[in-house]
């Protein structure tokens, strides 16, 4: 089983300010030239490229937040022989629910008590 720290790295959550401003500079925006008309169109289009750019952000980084998650479930279970036991997923649930607002070190903690109840 990995070690704990690999399941909570995530790529970091970026400002939707920051993201703006890549979308600027990739587009060039400081270098464009044009009439007040055509600049102000250009920055409301690419402003709307910037919030679906952070959307797209946020929503890959909770996947991520979810894979990462499920790779450690399926780690646990694997490491604990009971990858096809019917109760395995269920006591992971419950050790989940019981010690994941305190990290995973909680949930592996919990997971290890209850998973002696299953083996048996």
């Amino acid at each position: 089983m990995k070690n704990l720290d690999y399941y909570t790295q995530v790529q970091p959550i970026k400002s939707k300010n920051d993201v703006r401003e890549e979308i600027f500079e990739e587009h060039e925006f400081e270098n464009f030239i044009g009439t007040a008309k055509q600049i102000e169109t250009k920055r409301e289009d690419l402003q709307i490229v910037a919030d679906n750019a952070y959307a797209m952000h946020l929503k890959n980084r909770r996947q991520e937040k979810v894979d990462k998650r499920d790779e450690f479930k399926n780690d646990l279970l694997i490491y604990h022989g009971v990858n096809h036991h019917p109760k395995g997923e269920y006591c992971f649930d419950l050790a989940w629910d019981f010690g994941h607002s305190e990290g995973l070190h909680n949930v592996q903690h919990f997971f290890e008590r209850f998973v002696i109840l299953i083996k048996n």
